[in-house]
This record gives structure tokens, sequence and C-alpha cells, in this order.
């Protein structure tokens, strides 16, 4: 029974060769002491169906006291290959083969990659050979006294063993649970995408009319920590990928200097303290020449509004000007920076969301 079990564990064992290559194309979404608990439950589910195939061809009833010893390469196989495999489901393990495997054919790939070739293929080579020779005399062999085959009972108890082991294996590995995670992920995503996209219908960049009168200062409104008193800028690749983002002090905006404004306001960031002891407002002017103070009010010509977006429903950032000396809406804006997923619409510069050129162009005269 032990040469048949150990045949049908090779025969298993050596499908690797080809599985463990294409499991490792996945590593990069799934943990890879995963691939390797999941190619050991395989090579047990095989081995086990390979037993109920030698059954049905009558090997467990063969003669085998006149057969030579096992093959060395059955054992070989048996050894590299399921072991191979069963050390990598330990945690860590796994990904620490995956950096022996990996990394040398990355940095060194004319040395490592015909080594890596030998140590998989002529091992295999060589099992493959000997699991084909042992194969041979189970089917040469005659058959062997009642007394001396392999009960059926024993061969079936054996697989539906490994069968069990396999899904022991499983059950207490992480397996089910990243791959619930990849599934949970995956619709989430295509939720996202889908909410995004039709969010991405409701950007836009509109511009109703110019100031009635020259514009001399601005003040921008936001969160209530005042951390309104920015510019966002991101940049676009592939159309929607944001692949870098700054935030920008409009004080030093050369667009914005450009306007010869003589000071902007934004409510205070407490984070920045108070001037003095006394100094209790609620807002900062920023003077373009002399020492910033408090104030209780905007009083600048034009107000910047930004409204964040607070829920998963609307994904839009929307920003408005209006004139305060009329209470004219003059510009408004709406895109969408998702950083989470790092994906953006709504540009109005080529590849290119930025607040600074749409304000700087608001008020251009």
């Amino acid at each position: 029974m032990f040469r048949l079990f150990s045949l049908a564990l090779a025969k298993a064992a050596l499908a690797n060769v080809v599985l463990l290559p294409i499991g490792l194309l996945f590593a990069h979404a799934i943990n890879i002491s995963n691939i390797f608990v999941i190619l050991t439950c395989i090579d047990l589910l095989a081995a086990a169906i390979l037993l109920m195939n030698f059954c049905r061809n009558g090997l467990h009833r063969k003669d085998q006291s006149g057969m030579p010893p096992i093959p060395d390469g059955v054992a070989l196989a048996c050894m590299f290959y399921f072991g191979f495999c069963a050390f990598g489901c330990i945690p860590m393990a796994g990904t620490m083969l995956l950096v022996l495997i990996a990394f040398p054919m990355v940095f060194l790939p004319f040395i490592f990659v015909p080594l890596a070739i030998f140590l998989l293929f002529v091992p295999a080579g060589r099992a493959s050979s000997a699991i084909d020779s042992e194969f041979a005399y189970f089917m040469q062999a005659a058959p062997a006294p009642n007394s001396a085959a392999v009960p059926f009972h024993r061969m079936a108890c054996l697989s539906l063993a490994l069968v069990a082991m396999s899904g022991l294996i499983l059950c207490v590995s992480p397996v089910p649970q990243s791959i619930s995670k990849s599934i949970q992920s995956t619709r989430e995503s295509v939720t996202t995408n889908n909410r995004f996209q039709t969010a991405c219908l409701n950007t836009s960049v509109e511009f109703y009319k110019k100031p009635g009168a020259p514009v001399h200062s601005i003040a921008f409104e936001g969160k209530a920590d005042g951390s309104s008193m920015h510019l966002m800028r991101y940049i676009l690749v592939s159309a929607d990928k944001i692949s870098y983002r700054d935030k920008n002090d409009p004080r030093f905006s050369e667009s914005l200097r450009q306007l010869n404004l003589d000071f902007m306001e934004s409510r205070r960031n407490p984070r920045t303290g108070r001037l003095s002891e006394d100094d209790n407002h609620l807002y900062m002017r920023f003077p373009a020449r002399g020492q910033d103070y408090g104030i209780d009010a905007f009083t600048a010509d034009v107000l910047v509004v930004r409204h964040d977006p607070d829920d998963q429903e609307d994904m839009r950032t929307v920003l408005t000007i209006t004139d305060r000396r009329n209470s004219e809406l003059l510009a408004k804006m709406s895109y969408i920076a998702d950083m989470k997923n790092r994906v953006g619409c709504g540009a109005n510069r080529p590849d290119e969301i930025s607040e600074e050129a749409f304000v700087a162009d608001a008020l251009a005269p």
C-alpha cells in the first residue's frame, strides 16, 4: 500500500512543475503562502483521485514481491515538490521563498534563471522517468494471491484521509478569509468605479460672469478648522488616474499675485495659535505687505468657498466664487479627487485639476 501511496503522491506532486510558476504569477493579488496552501491541497486531492484510479485498474491487487526497490526519482518527487509546497504554507515562509526565487532572477537573470530552470525541470525529468518505470512495473506485475493483495477498503480509507487532510489544511489556513476579502474588495471596487463614473458626469467648470469692479482682495472659506487656506492641484495620467497632488498656499501663488491683491483672508487655523493673549478673532487677514492680524468677519471683495465631499454618495469637491460686493455668483467648479483609489475627473487644464488656475481664470480682468 505504501508503494502505491508514494506513486500517487509523486505523480500529484509532479504537477507542481506547471502549477507553481502559474501560481507565482498571482502572487501580487494573493498572499504567497495561500498559493502554496492551495497547491498542497491540490496535490493531496490529486493523490486521492490517483489512488482510486489505481484501484479501478486493479493495481492494488498486483504482486509487489518481485518488483525492484522504489526508484529514487519517486522519493525525490515526493520530498522536493510536495515538501516545497508544504514549507511554503507556513506564514512568512512562502514570502521568504518568493524573495529567494524572484529577487535573484530580477537582478541577476543570466545566472539565476538557468539555475532555476535546472533545479525545477531536471529533478522533474528524473522523477517523471522513475514514475513511468514504477507504473510500468505495476502494470506488468502478476496478480497477487488474495492474502497478499491490498484490501480495497484500505485504499479507500487512505484516499478519504488525503481528502480530509486537504480540507483540514484549507480550513485552518487563511485562504478562505483571503478569498472572501478578495471577493468583497472586488465588489467594492466595481461599486466604487460605477459610482465614480456616474459622479464624473456631474463635474464641470463654469464661468458665469467677470467681477463688476476690479478685485483687490480674496477670502477663502471652507472647513471650520481653517484648513481651507490652500489650493489643491492634481496631476492626471491615463485620463482619470491621479499620479501626484500638492497643496499650495494662495499667498504665494504666482498667478494670483498677478492680480495685485491688497490682502487675503481665511478662517483662523486653531493649530497655528493666537497672535496674542487677547486675540480671539475667528478670521485672519494676510496683507500683501505688513503683519498678519485677526478680524471678526470677512471684508474681502471676493469669497472662494470650498465644499468638500462629506459622504460616499456625492464624491465631488465644489468650489464657488462669489462677489461679496453684489452677492453675484461668478464661477463654479466641481471635480472628483478620490485619493483612496487614486482616481479623479473634472480637469480644467490638460491632465490637471487646478484650483489655483480656476480662481485665477475667474478673477482675471
